[in-house]
């Protein structure tokens, strides 16, 4: 896999989607792949909703279905990492280094998750100010 900085944005946008159910539940992806937390694509949306994508239903872990396939074992890792952040009390450290660890990754699947990790530490550190809290 070549560094995230020789693909062009074509190229991830393709690799994202196919890779990823951000944009919905895809009835032709195969209802049976497994997802890196173990269980597979259809169970990370919701079938009483219109297949609305929820993150998995049974462990909780993860926000999106990642396929594994080609996937290092440290962006398993990296990926564990970030979802840890997500759950939980918020801890900026936590989010801090989940995103440094996305930052250093070649895989495009994983793009959208430290977009992600980036806007929700933004929106959880504006409601931490708002609050008054240190």
């Amino acid at each position: 896999m070549k560094p995230l900085s020789e693909y062009t944005r074509e190229e991830l946008e393709a690799e994202l989607d196919r890779r990823t159910l951000l944009d919905g539940y895809n009835p032709d992806f195969g209802d049976d792949k497994l997802c890196v937390c173990g269980h597979t694509y259809y169970r990370h949306f919701d079938t009483y909703d219109d297949m609305e994508p929820v993150g998995c239903k049974y462990c909780g872990d993860c926000g999106t279905f990642v396929d594994p396939v080609g996937m290092s074992e440290h962006d398993e890792v990296r990926m564990r990492r970030a979802w840890a952040a997500q759950k939980g009390q918020f801890d900026e450290e936590k989010y801090n280094d989940a995103i440094r660890g996305l930052q250093s990754t070649d895989d495009p699947r994983l793009v959208r998750l430290h977009d992600r990790l980036v806007w929700e530490l933004g929106v959880l550190r504006e409601g931490k100010a708002r609050s008054g809290r240190d």
